[in-house]
């Protein structure tokens, strides 16, 4: 199995970026991956509002837990959501309770 190389990985998260009408949900895991992700739409979009508005046009949700979740809202996404309830198992695996 080879991998992927970090120009390849790029370009496909800029796909995946650029496409987010195809997805139902985001979960962000860390507040360095809603910087990331913020700040590469934001270069994409060409702007803060443009980011802000091809989330909100995609529908979206975003989903974060206690402070992740009002850093996202800080930036101004609309559709951040965060889980009634989170529990681990033994792998590391977030389970996520709606």
């Amino acid at each position: 199995m080879s991998v992927p190389d970090g120009m390849s990985v790029l370009l496909q998260f800029d796909e995946q970026m650029q496409s987010l009408s195809q997805y139902d949900h985001i979960a962000f895991t860390s507040r360095n991956g809603i910087h990331a992700v913020m700040q590469r739409l934001e270069e994409l979009q060409g702007s803060t509002q443009a980011a802000l508005q091809a989330l909100h046009d995609s529908q979206v949700q975003c989903w974060a837990l206690g402070a992740d979740a009002q850093l996202l809202r800080s930036y101004g996404v609309r559709s951040v959501q965060t889980p009634a309830e989170v529990s681990w198992c033994q792998e590391s695996v977030v389970i996520v309770t709606l």
